[in-house]
């Protein structure tokens, strides 16, 4: 069989190519009302919880044959203000007769894409709490059937960061209008 070789800047990347926001095997949960942060997706372990305790999306898939997308992060949310999850990772599935060289600087990733941030909501008396952060999508899939692997790249499926929960400035002034 014959080697393929990823050299120095290389790269085979399937990020954000599994499920979008909020769908797939098992995503993290999406709040529907209120002001309440999205859950992360779940694949080859749970996905994490909300600053509001939205579930993070369950396990599913093989560790031994990963063939399965990542799933969407759940969308955080304010009232009808929704920030999106992040999508989950795509699937690579190579296969390569004797040998696979990933140099130093190359990468092979299939990973999900973050959430996004809530905003910052200012105002003064009457201010609103800010959207809550959406979850990260859960990494995908990386199967790839060869006699040895070489180097020192980079082979990567990782779930995306949960976005960050808004944040409100106050003013503490009585100030008139």
């Amino acid at each position: 069989g014959g080697s393929v070789s990823l050299q120095n800047t290389s790269s085979l990347i399937v990020d954000a190519r599994g499920a979008a926001a909020g769908a797939g095997e098992k995503p993290g949960a999406t709040s529907a009302s209120g002001t309440l942060g999205g859950g992360g997706a779940g694949h080859g372990g749970g996905g994490g919880k909300s600053s509001s305790n939205h579930a993070g999306g369950g396990v599913y898939g093989s560790a031994l044959v990963p063939v399965a997308q990542g799933s969407g992060g759940g969308a955080g949310r304010y009232n009808n203000h929704a920030k999106t999850g992040g999508a989950g990772g795509g699937v690579i599935n190579m296969t390569v007769g004797s040998s696979l060289t990933v140099s130093s600087g190359a990468t092979i990733t299939a990973n999900g894409a973050a959430g996004i941030d809530g905003d910052i909501q200012s105002g003064g008396y009457h201010a609103h709490v800010a959207a809550s952060g959406s979850g990260g999508g859960s990494g995908g899939s990386i199967l790839i059937n060869v006699g040895a692997v070489y180097g020192s790249g980079e082979i990567r499926a990782n779930g995306g960061k949960g976005g960050e929960r808004g944040q409100n400035t106050y003013n503490n002034g009585w100030g008139h209008h």
